[in-house]
């Protein structure tokens, strides 16, 4: 990821992240007119339909482990931002967006409206938003999720709002990636590390077993090598349809683990238009 992002507020802002769908990139703070470079910058896959876990590495409530004193201020605080744009990211950012979102707390309590009346006590926390265009395309090439479509669901317990298969049954999903480009790469994401054992509070696991892609030319289904993330235009060849469809089987295979709301990877695909 490439550009920039600058602070055109007069103050410092605080818990500064860009956020994509099912991925973001954590800034922290910036103070009035600083423009931070992003690229290079690392890139954090989430789950955007569970905004608590995203938002709580942004807020730095994931810190205190559950077991924070309610007595700390700062643990407090950290709180109230996170449940504050947990709100916004549910309401605003749960679904397929192709947009980015630049979000950030503000210190300063500007109060209007009925919130200057002496008759109130107020407090809480100000969140800051702000929609920016991307940019997909590059030298010729097109990147983009290939969850903007729902994977069409052979087999097996899938829910698509949140990604997850449910059990120990195998799931099998057809993905559309697109008859619009070449296909030159695909890649597999799992969570975050941090993403992930935040999940685990609502009982959520990422995938870990076997994958399985559908061969168009034998007729079975090829095992991949685990731990695989990226996959090329000719390893591709013969599991990708003339529509440029991409059949997956998953077999979740972790013995004593929860085996229910199992979180399947993103996937993204980069190719030519053509």
């Amino acid at each position: 990821m490439t550009g920039t992002i600058t602070n055109h507020y007069d103050q410092e802002v605080e818990s500064v992240a860009v956020l994509l769908y099912n991925q973001m990139i954590f800034i922290d703070r910036m103070a009035p007119g600083e423009t931070v470079e992003l690229d290079d910058k690392e890139v954090i896959y989430g789950a955007t339909n569970f905004g608590y876990a995203m938002a709580e590495q942004i807020t730095g409530a994931s810190r205190y482990k559950r077991d924070g004193n309610i007595e700390d201020a700062e643990y407090v605080e950290a709180l109230e931002r996170t449940n504050l744009l947990n709100f916004y990211m549910s309401n605003y950012l749960s679904g397929y967006h192709s947009e980015a979102r630049v979000v950030a707390f503000s210190k300063e309590k500007d109060e209007t409206d009925f919130l200057i009346k002496p008759d109130y006590e107020t407090y809480g926390s100000t969140l800051l938003t702000s929609p920016v265009d991307v940019n997909y395309e590059k030298d010729g090439m097109i990147y983009r999720s290939a969850m903007q479509k729902k994977p069409n669901v052979l087999s097996g317990e899938y829910y698509a709002p949140n990604n997850t298969m449910y059990g120990l049954t195998p799931v099998m999903l057809e993905y559309y990636l697109g008859n619009d480009i070449e296909v030159e790469k695909l890649n597999f994401y799992q969570l975050d590390g941090q993403v992930a054992e935040s999940m685990r509070y609502y009982y959520m696991v990422p995938f870990s077993g076997k994958m399985y892609f559908y061969n168009y030319n034998s007729g079975n289904y090829d095992s991949m090598n685990k731990g695989m993330t990226e996959y090329t235009k000719d390893q591709l060849e013969p599991y990708l349809s003339p529509g440029n469809t991409l059949t997956v089987k998953y077999v979740y295979d972790t013995s004593g683990e929860y085996n229910w709301n199992i979180m399947l990877p993103t996937l993204t695909v980069t190719g030519r238009s053509k």
